[in-house]
């Protein structure tokens, strides 16, 4: 019953509240890690979430917070991937005067509009986040009693390092396992511009491995690189502005091996000697005749027996025709 959005079409785009709530300095490299870090958190939560359109493009609206009457001008969205429409000029005044002063500096700034490399790396991010959720059923429960049950918070309260958000979820086997190829899921985003390295309440002696998603992406990402998980002590260490997915693998299912049956030798038998009684071959009583098979009217005759068998039979053939043709002759005569 829980939509998530980070943006959508009332108010700015994501990208325009980056430049609104982000230091004026931030290098751009930076702003495009926020954005992944933001939509982030609900592509790797647990609700149902919707991102809004080209959200993952940096799409720019020059900072309208209100655009449903501003015409194209203002709601491009550009699919080649080559301009994200800001700094188009300050937006229609009903929604956006009161800010015009703030936003003349910022729209005119170059150092705020992001190149189509910009752009690229942004999406190419964002669809590692549909892949991770896609690919990884325990981020998509799908049931409050499940989330419940399984999800936890380590190191969050009073005392939670600003901008660290770490996200714990189970699968413990024999309670229903979701996932047969992992035990458990760390996700861990840092918002913050600094590397954090933290010690994850409980989590000592786990086994964790980056997920092989993120492991593809760090060829493109030197900064996602330097993420690294110490098991004995439990300790994280997440990259300034970056969302980490790591997994706890099942322990490999070891088919055993069977058991060969032991091979016997027999015993040879030994060669009789000057003393030993010869063996007596044994008996073997002559087979029986086979029982001939009935031959019945309009059988063929059989084929097998000596030549003689069928002079014989072939003889009896001629003496019946020829008996049977004097009779017919006799009986024309007599009448």
């Amino acid at each position: 019953e829980s939509v998530n959005y980070v943006d959508a079409h009332d108010n700015e785009t994501l990208y325009d509240l980056g430049i609104w709530k982000l230091p004026k300095d931030t290098p751009m490299a930076d702003r495009v890690r926020m954005n992944t870090v933001s939509l982030g958190t609900v592509a790797l939560g647990q609700s149902p979430a919707f991102w809004h359109a080209g959200t993952d493009l940096l799409r720019s609206k020059s900072l309208d917070r209100n655009s449903y009457n501003s015409g194209d001008w203002f709601n491009h969205l550009d699919w080649s991937m080559q301009d994200n429409n800001f700094g188009v000029g300050l937006p229609p005044e009903p929604d956006n005067g009161s800010k015009w002063d703030a936003m003349r500096p910022l729209l005119a700034d170059p150092a705020l509009k992001p190149a189509p490399t910009d752009i690229a790396k942004s999406h190419d991010a964002a669809l590692e986040l549909l892949k991770l959720r896609s690919t990884n059923p325990l981020l998509t429960l799908g049931s409050a009693e499940l989330i419940k049950g399984r999800v936890t918070f380590p190191n969050a309260g009073a005392d939670q390092t600003a901008g660290l958000i770490v996200m714990h979820v189970a699968d413990p086997a024999g309670a229903g396992d979701l996932d047969p190829a992992k035990e458990s899921v760390l996700v861990a985003f840092n918002a913050s511009p600094a590397t954090i390295t933290e010690a994850i309440d409980g989590l000592a002696g786990v086994e964790y491995v980056l997920d092989p998603v993120l492991i593809d992406g760090v060829r493109d990402d030197p900064v996602l690189a330097t993420t690294a998980w110490d098991a004995a002590s439990g300790t994280l260490t997440v990259p300034a502005r970056s969302v980490v997915v790591l997994n706890e693998n099942a322990a490999p299912q070891v088919t055993p091996t069977p058991t060969p049956e032991p091979s016997v030798t027999p015993t040879p038998t030994p060669a009789p000697g000057p003393s030993a009684t010869p063996p007596v071959p044994p008996t073997t009583s002559p087979a029986p005749d086979p029982q001939p098979t009935p031959w019945k009217p309009g059988d063929r005759l059989p084929q097998t027996g000596t030549g003689a068998e069928l002079w014989l039979v072939a003889g009896g053939v001629l003496l019946v025709v020829a008996g049977t043709t004097v009779l017919i002759a006799r009986r024309r005569l007599m009448r």
